[in-house]
Parts: structure tokens; C-alpha cells; sequence
């Protein structure tokens, strides 16, 4: 069945979206959210997930944490979630009941055994939330120590759950991919691998240059207008004004992590199509190195800025504003598939 969809609901927060569109879009949407609901109280917590706070930095930081159902079964990993941009962790789960592609990462955990964790961004420069990740030409991401946050919380998380403390995966969307792929390039070693959608390598970083192997999976539509596929300003489709900087291309993007791992040549897969979207493809090309699948691109031809879902559809203003949404890939399945691939037997 197909959820409404309200403004909050995407991958990025209505707010967000508003601060890029030109002025007839973003009044568009200001009066969407009049129509369709209130804005999504951030307080709400999706169903079997616990709000704790962690301090870091001496700031109080906010996250959603859900342990997996089975009694007396041990935690197997730890699974990061990251909301985009202007978004919130209750927003990424469904906390407010509408789609949620993230949400599908709950049977999974269930199943598989995985602590959940979503943290919430602190407002930036432009007073939404943001993560800080390795854009050095985006000036209005803020200058939180999100790196540090992600490290805290898997420490903490790994000593509760009696877990090695590397058994820890990162998964974002958009500036929350970006964050995920900060960890990947800052700390290779705290992170086991990591997953970013809709998210880019900057082409400017305020990082240092990668030079150790991480798994990673990129998942990106060729029609994105924020995350430009072959790179670019972000947004600047959309009008968005400066700030926001530039990234490399998602082939650019993997490229960076196969040559790190000295990656054999890729193959690529295509998925079959979705009688649900039958204006997207998907095609999965993969970089093999020491035995193991080393880097995933997820190609979502006519794909926009949006996570590829199955069951969790977005529709009306979303996909009218951040391009069409893929059903040929259950974003979620796709991701731990990587991920699983990555653990010790």
C-alpha cells in the first residue's frame, strides 16, 4: 500500500529543500505543509526504538537507538543511520508514519541481529540540521565534531552489546552519506564499511586524502538535481544559492576506493526492472580485491534524489521535486548484502 507523502518525508527536510528552491518552489512547499500536516515533531520515536542523549563536546547529542528482538540472541554489528541534510532521525525511521526506506533496516536487524543507532545533526550555519562532512567549499554544514559523535556511539554501543568494536557500519543519505564517508576516509580503521546514497566524494575536501582500503557502496540516480551525477555544484540545478559546494561524480567517487584497494576490473550486473518504476533501471558494478567484494556502484538510471525502495514509496511533492524513485533495488537488502559480505565468517 502507498503512504502520503508530506514534505518532511524525504530523504532531505522540508526545510532544507525550501532553503535551495527558487522562491515559487520553496512557497510551493511552505504551503504543502500547511495542507498535508504539521511539520514532523522530532521528538517522536519510531516504534522499538529507545531516545538516549550521549555528550559530546560538552553539547548534549540526541539519537534513537533499537536493539534486535530476539531474546538471548548476542548482537552480531552495529549499524549507523544517517538522515540527510535539514532531516531527523525520527523522519529516517517513519516515526511520523509516513515512507521511510530506512525503516526496512528493522526485519533486517531483527533478523541478522544488528543494533540500530540514529544520531540527530545540530543546526548549522543555514540553522537546519547538518552533519559535517568533508566538503571544504560548503560553508553552511557547520562545524560540529560529527566524526567524533559516530566514534562515540559505537564505542559505547560495542561495550553495551559485547560486540569488537570494528564490527561497526555506516549507511546515509545525501549529507548523512557524506558524513559516512568521512568515517571511511578519517577513521578507516573504527568503521568495517560504509554506504552512501545519494551522497559523493568532495571534488574540494577539507579532509585528508584517503590512502587506506574501506568498503564502500555508492547508490545514485543519473537524474539527480542535488547530487549531480558527473559531479559538480550541489543543487545548482535547483537555483540553490552558494554554499553548498561541489562533489565528484559518482563514478569519480567510486573510482577513488577501487584504486585504494587495488580493486580487480569491475563487472556489472543489471538488476530487473519494476513494473512499480518502470521509468528507472538499476545496475550494480562491483570492484572485487583479496576475494571480497572492495567497492559497490548502484546505478539508478533516471533515478533522482531519493533512496530506492520497494515497499516505502514516496510520491506527490517529493517526487515531484527530487526526481523519480527507483523500485527495482530495496535500498536496505541492497546495502546489508555489502555489508554482510564484509564480516568474518
Amino acid at each position: 500500500m502507498r503512504r502520503a507523502w508530506a514534505p518532511r518525508g524525504a530523504a532531505v527536510g522540508e526545510a532544507w529543500i525550501a532553503r535551495l528552491a527558487r522562491p515559487a518552489i520553496a512557497a510551493l512547499l511552505s504551503m504543502a505543509a500547511l495542507v498535508v500536516g504539521a511539520p514532523l515533531d522530532a521528538q517522536r520515536v519510531t516504534p522499538g526504538f529507545e531516545r538516549r542523549a550521549i555528550e559530546v563536546n560538552g553539547t548534549a547529542r540526541d539519537y534513537l537507538v533499537r536493539f534486535p528482538s530476539k531474546r538471548g540472541a548476542a548482537p552480531r554489528a552495529i549499524v549507523v543511520l544517517l538522515h540527510g541534510g535539514g532531516g531527523s532521525a525520527s523522519q529516517l525511521l517513519g516515526g511520523d508514519g509516513r515512507a521511510a526506506p530506512y525503516r526496512a533496516w528493522i526485519p533486517i536487524a531483527d533478523r541478522e541481529g544488528l543494533v540500530l543507532v540514529a544520531p540527530d545533526a545540530l543546526r548549522g550555519a543555514n540553522d537546519t540540521p547538518n552533519w559535517r562532512d568533508c566538503r571544504g567549499d560548503a560553508g553552511e554544514i557547520g562545524d560540529a565534531d560529527d566524526a567524533l559523535l559516530v566514534d562515540m556511539l559505537a564505542d559505547s554501543l560495542a561495550k553495551q552489546a559485547a560486540l569488537p568494536r570494528r564490527l561497526v557500519f555506516v549507511v546515509g543519505t545525501s549529507n548523512g552519506g557524506m558524513l559516512a564517508l568521512r568515517m571511511a576516509i578519517e577513521r578507516p580503521e573504527r568503521v568495517t564499511a560504509v554506504a552512501a546514497i545519494a551522497a559523493a566524494m568532495p571534488a574540494r575536501s577539507a579532509c585528508r586524502v584517503p590512502t587506506r582500503p574501506v568498503p564502500v557502496l555508492f547508490m545514485n540516480g543519473t537524474a539527480d538535481k542535488l547530487m549531480p551525477w558527473g559531479g559538480g555544484t550541489v543543487a545548482a540545478n535547483l537555483g540553490g544559492r552558494e554554499g553548498r559546494g561541489t562533489v565528484l561524480g559518482a563514478e569519480a567517487s567510486a573510482a577513488v576506493w577501487a584504486r585504494i584497494a587495488v580493486a580487480e576490473r569491475p563487472t556489472t550486473v543489471q538488476l530487473p526492472p519494476a513494473v512499480e518504476s518502470p521509468l528507472t533501471t538499476a545496475a550494480r558494478t562491483s570492484w572485487r580485491a583479496h576475494g571480497r567484494t572492495a567497492v559497490v556502484l548502484v546505478r539508478i538510471t533516471g533515478g533522482g534524489h531519493l533512496e530506492p525502495s520497494m515497499v516505502e514509496r514516496y510520491g506527490g511533492l517529493a517526487t515531484d521535486f527530487l526526481g523519480r524513485q527507483d523500485a527495482s533495488v530495496e535500498m536496505a537488502d541492497e546495502v546489508w548484502r555489502f555489508f554482510a559480505e564484509q564480516i568474518e565468517p
